[in-house]
């Protein structure tokens, strides 16, 4: 197991002073119609502010999504044992309450949990907040039980943690329903990333803000936090994903998602709608490949989990790869409707913007 790093400050400044940029793809405003069975929902929002107004007409009642305070990744998993994540949602637990200890196993179970890349991705909040060793420079652990450090009072933690929490609930209720298929969800909240986001040209944010955090909250970041916030908003509905960066050929970061046992890498970051005026969501970096992403520029062989103990997936032994060509369909496609009582994903494309159909429960 790894010991303390600063590997997000790190692999956030690298990817930045590297020229990780939005692509030249144009894309912008949201998914414009996504019909179930029983709801019909029309989401737009303006160039001037992302502001979403939906019109629903229910029949069946959806229940309502709530914040996940324990974030979890099957494939995360392969690396990291029990007593880790245990040791981290024991951690949760604690600071939600502003609690100033929690249950700890072991020092491998402590580093994992407390790790600045660990809270970064899985505990946005927290992140900058508190300080893994005590005074002396030393973990504090004592039979099975660790102190938390904050560096900032515990009562201004739990309010910051609250307004996190509930702005995640909103946005997640605004787009998506709890009935939504998990390829539903990853439509749905690239819709909201790529719409809702903008890229964060100036990197402005404070020393003392974890960076997930502050680009969640001030809706615009660089690609390392835009994966990031896809992924963790997936996490938050029960769809695996991890973000992924690359430091050869090309310095990127993206997402890593797995749904119905297969993986594909999706770049929101590519995706953002922010400055362009055609109004389309276009499908060019969702669910892709290896061989699609490669084509890109990054080198495969050498990427990056910054929450795997590893940190290098070629050290890891474990798989990552994305072979799956089922979404290989919509590359240059854009979004034109989604029924999801019928399993249907109408897209546009061509010169003439023909509509086709994309049956993606088949």
């Amino acid at each position: 197991m790894r010991s303390f790093k600063t590997i997000s400050v790190v692999l956030t400044a690298a990817i930045l002073l590297s020229g990780c940029t939005v692509n030249r793809t144009s894309v912008s405003e949201p998914a414009a119609e996504i019909t179930t069975a029983e709801t019909t929902t029309e989401v737009t929002t303006t160039a001037e502010a992302t502001t979403t107004t939906e019109a629903t007409t229910t029949t069946a009642a959806e229940v309502p999504i709530e914040f996940n305070p324990h974030p979890y990744s099957a494939k995360l998993a392969e690396s990291v044992n029990e007593d880790c994540w245990q040791a981290f949602y024991n951690l949760c637990d604690a600071m939600r309450k502003g609690e100033d200890s929690f249950e700890c196993a072991s020092e491998e179970a402590y580093l994992w949990a407390t790790d600045p890349a660990t809270l970064l991705k899985l505990f946005p909040a927290a992140c900058a907040k508190v300080e893994q060793k005590d005074k002396k420079g030393k973990i504090p652990l004592k039979d099975g039980v660790a102190k938390i450090n904050y560096l900032i009072p515990a009562e201004d933690f739990v309010k910051r943690e609250k307004e996190f929490e509930d702005r995640v609930t909103e946005d997640l209720n605004r787009y998506v329903k709890s009935s939504y298929s998990d390829f539903e969800k990853c439509v749905a909240l690239y819709d909201y990333v790529t719409a809702e986001y903008e890229y964060n040209y100036n990197w402005d944010i404070p020393l003392d803000e974890g960076a997930d955090y502050y680009a969640f909250m001030n809706r615009k970041g660089i690609c390392g936090e835009l994966g990031g916030i896809y992924a963790y908003m997936l996490l938050q509905v029960g769809v695996d994903a991890l973000t992924i960066c690359s430091f050869e050929d090309i310095c990127h970061a993206w997402t890593y998602v797995t749904i119905d046992g297969k993986s594909y890498h999706t770049d929101p970051t590519w995706g953002l709608r922010s400055g362009y005026n055609d109004g389309k969501m276009f499908f060019t970096y969702f669910m892709m490949t290896d061989g699609e992403r490669a084509s890109d520029g990054p080198n495969m062989e050498e990427l990056a989990i910054s929450v795997l103990p590893e940190y290098w997936i070629k050290d890891s032994g474990k798989d990552f790869s994305a072979t799956d060509e089922k979404y290989c369909e919509l590359r240059f496609a854009t979004f034109s409707r989604m029924d999801t009582g019928k399993n249907i994903l109408y897209y546009l494309k061509g010169d003439d913007n023909t509509e086709y159909e994309f049956h993606y429960e088949d």
